[in-house]
């Protein structure tokens, strides 16, 4: 039974993302954020006409409305609803900005990451003995790249976004047959680009929902997925290549298997050919930053929201909002 909080501290951060809009309720106090309330609602723009945008616009706003309202219920007092990467791409069309504008604050690559960070630095423990801290967030249509200090100040951040998506990784997986092998030589191809280089010795920090399942797997978890039991767990590299390599070799029966604990609801047919496409790209990446070790993190951008909206209960320090022009959310 989460406490009750007093009027100041309990807010919602509702997160437009690339395959589904998520809200969260909390109670933020020291830096501490102890969830509320949460759900979400599958939703994604069409790859489709100006008309077909516009139509899912309208379904944006009304399932936003929906949850501003269920999360006032929950008592929050301020609530701030925000746009990643999907929705940076959506807003180029006139009639989803015109719709939208008003409703969903659209997130800079720069915030996003800086969010994230906020909320990757739960996942390393006290007296980790690092200073620095890399955090690789894996979404569906982007990958954010970002380094900073511990604990996390947002005016020291260094951060880079990059098109490769597990939306994209998992298009290259099936034309290739799912071939581990072929998107591994792809993928090393496409991250040879510039990429910021964190100070050493750092901390490593995976988002997303491929790291968190990744976990899950090895960690031997059975029953429904809650990512929220892996939070924080350390995992090494040397695991994730011998997963690939099952996988590469694994039977008919076995990607079945894989595909009931995390697709059996139907809602997506394949869900383990994504996480696989994705564990080949942390793969690589991880190889190229050296690291053997890392920390899985459940929290995201949403979460990083909250912790950011505490301003002086949270690690973040007021210059830093000024650093990076953040606005305040509205009030309800």
């Amino acid at each position: 039974m989460p406490r009750i909080a007093e009027a100041s501290d309990r807010t919602a951060a509702i997160e437009v993302g690339s395959r589904a809009v998520r809200v969260l309720v909390a109670d933020v106090q020291g830096g501490i954020l102890s969830e509320v309330w949460a759900s979400s609602a599958p939703f994604r723009f069409p790859a489709g006409t100006p008309g077909q945008l516009s139509e899912a616009a309208r379904t944006l706003a009304s399932i936003v409305e929906r949850f501003e309202d269920a999360a006032a219920s929950h008592g929050a007092r301020v609530i701030f609803t925000f746009g990643t990467a999907a929705l940076r791409k959506a807003m180029a069309t006139n009639d989803v900005e015109a719709i939208l504008r008003h409703t969903v604050r659209v997130l800079s690559p720069e915030e996003e990451a800086g969010f994230s960070a906020l909320a990757a630095a739960s996942a390393v423990p006290e007296g980790c003995g690092r200073k620095v801290m890399l955090t690789i967030d894996q979404g569906a249509q982007s990958l954010e790249l970002a380094s900073s200090s511990l604990p996390v100040e947002l005016s020291q951040l260094r951060c880079q976004t990059l098109p490769l998506g597990t939306e994209e990784l998992l298009a290259h997986l099936m034309a290739n047959g799912r071939s581990v092998a072929e998107l591994l030589r792809e993928v090393s191809a496409d991250f040879s680009a510039a990429h910021p280089t964190p100070l050493e010795p750092f901390a490593t920090v995976l988002q997303g929902s491929v790291p968190t399942k990744l976990a899950w797997l090895t960690k031997g978890e059975k029953g429904k997925y809650r990512p929220a039991r892996v939070h924080g767990q350390k995992l090494d590299v040397r695991l994730l290549r011998r997963m690939l390599a099952s996988f590469a070799s694994a039977s008919p029966q076995a990607w079945e298997e894989a595909r009931q604990r995390f697709g059996g609801d139907g809602q997506d047919k394949l869900e383990v050919e994504r996480v696989l496409a994705g564990a080949v790209q942390l793969s690589v990446i991880l190889q190229s930053y050296r690291v053997e070790q890392f920390y899985v993190s459940s929290r995201g951008t949403r979460h990083g929201a909250l912790l950011w909206r505490s301003g002086r209960n949270s690690p973040v320090e007021q210059r830093d909002l000024a650093a990076v022009g953040l606005s305040s959310p509205r009030p309800t």
